[in-house]
């Protein structure tokens, strides 16, 4: 596999600590998807839920949206479901210093929903400004108290690869040069587990009722190399989880990365593999 390596960079994530470009990301998202919504995001899980199924069965709009909606909300027990299978990440979050209903609703919505929010962003609509809101000010809030992120791992071109969520990825065509820079509509996650890469390439996190397992991508590999802040701009992913199943660090909505380099297959190395 190839490997795509990138760098953060631009107005990735701006902090609490840097007031006024606070201020501008905030300006920015309100911009894109509007004010912060009254009540909770969860009010939104039908329609999230039905823009989810709705990207990988089209046959679903065959049917009467209110009718596929109201099934929903006749099941919005499920959430406790989901619940109980990232409940690792979850506590790792609150131990870490997260309130307990912030690291519920984060890792909801980024198991869940990232191409749906990657598409809401992409079209400018505001039916889910109160989770691409959350997601924001979570990232916020954490970002400057965690390192600067270590290389981290996902697949461009996989089931769960970042083209897959987020078509902004479509500017890494295969002639692709160093220096292509675009602007990120999905919150995204990479990996620094171990277990994500081996010799024959990338293998996602996959949840599953039983907890995390990894499946192997046939995709040319992305690594990000984070910086350090510069210029009141937070240059890093941030770290959500770290547990013996998950290193998972996270790109927000509305992030500026470029192509550094591409590495061919077999001439690089990381954790002991050479993918």
């Amino acid at each position: 596999r190839r490997e795509v390596t990138l760098r953060t960079a631009g107005r990735v994530l701006n902090v609490f600590a840097e007031k006024p470009a606070y201020l501008r990301s905030i300006e920015i998202l309100d911009d894109v998807v509007g004010p912060r919504q009254e009540g909770s995001w969860r009010d939104r899980w039908p329609e999230l839920q039905y823009a989810k199924f709705l990207r990988v069965d089209e046959s679903l709009a065959l049917h009467d949206r209110e009718t596929v909606l109201q099934l929903f909300r006749a099941n919005i027990h499920v959430i406790e479901a989901e619940l109980a299978k990232i409940r690792e990440s979850i506590d790792w979050k609150v131990e870490s210093g997260w309130p307990r209903t912030l690291a519920e609703d984060y890792t909801l919505i980024m198991t869940h929903f990232k191409a749906a929010l990657g598409d809401s962003v992409s079209e400018a609509s505001r039916d889910f400004a109160a989770a691409v809101h959350l997601l924001r000010d979570a990232l916020t809030l954490r970002a400057p108290l965690e390192a600067v992120a270590p290389d981290a791992y996902t697949d461009l071109d996989g089931t769960y690869g970042m083209k897959t969520n987020d078509g902004a990825w479509a500017a890494l065509t295969p002639d692709a040069a160093p220096g292509v820079s675009f602007v990120t509509h999905a919150p995204l996650e990479a990996s620094a587990h171990p277990r994500c890469l081996s010799d024959a390439g990338f293998s996602a996190a996959v949840v599953l009722n039983t907890g995390i397992d990894y499946a192997p991508m046939d995709s040319d590999i992305v690594r990000f190399r984070s910086r350090g802040r510069a210029g009141g701009k937070h240059r890093s992913l941030v770290r959500t989880a770290a547990t013996p199943s998950e290193r998972q660090y996270d790109l927000p909505p509305l992030s500026r990365v470029t192509l550094e380099r591409i590495d061919e297959a077999g001439s690089w190395t990381e954790f002991g593999r050479m993918p």
